[in-house]
C-alpha cells in the first residue's frame, strides 16, 4: 500500500488541533454532567424512599389514635325540601285559587 503525505498550513494546522481540543473540553464536561445527574437521581431515589417510609409509619399511628377515639353517633339530619318541589306546590295553590276565582265568578 502506498502512503501519501498531504501538506496543510500551519494556520489550518493550529485551527484543527483548537477544535479537537474544544471537543474533548465538551466532552468532558458531558461526562461531568451525567456523573451529576447520576448523583441526583441516587439521592432523589433515596429521599423518596424515606419520605415513603415516614409516611407509612405516619399513617400507622394516625390509623391507631383514630382506634381509640370513641365511635360518634350518626345526627340525623332533616329532610331538606327541594326547592323545585316548593315552587310547584306554589303553582298549584295558586292555579286552584285562580279556579275558585273562576267559579265564584260564574
Amino acid at each position: 500500500m502506498e502512503t501519501r503525505h498531504v501538506r496543510i498550513g500551519y494556520d489550518e494546522a493550529l485551527r484543527s488541533k483548537r477544535n479537537l481540543l474544544n471537543s474533548e473540553i465538551n466532552l468532558l464536561q458531558i461526562t461531568k454532567s451525567i456523573r451529576n445527574y447520576r448523583l441526583f437521581r441516587k439521592k432523589e431515589f433515596t429521599a423518596r424512599n424515606k419520605l415513603k417510609s415516614q409516611m407509612k409509619s405516619l399513617r400507622l399511628k394516625f390509623n391507631l389514635l383514630a382506634s381509640t377515639f370513641p365511635e360518634q353517633e350518626k345526627v340525623k339530619t332533616k329532610k331538606v325540601v327541594k326547592k323545585e318541589d316548593k315552587v310547584s306546590r306554589d303553582v298549584q295553590e295558586e292555579l286552584e285559587e285562580i279556579k275558585r276565582k273562576l267559579e265564584n265568578l260564574s
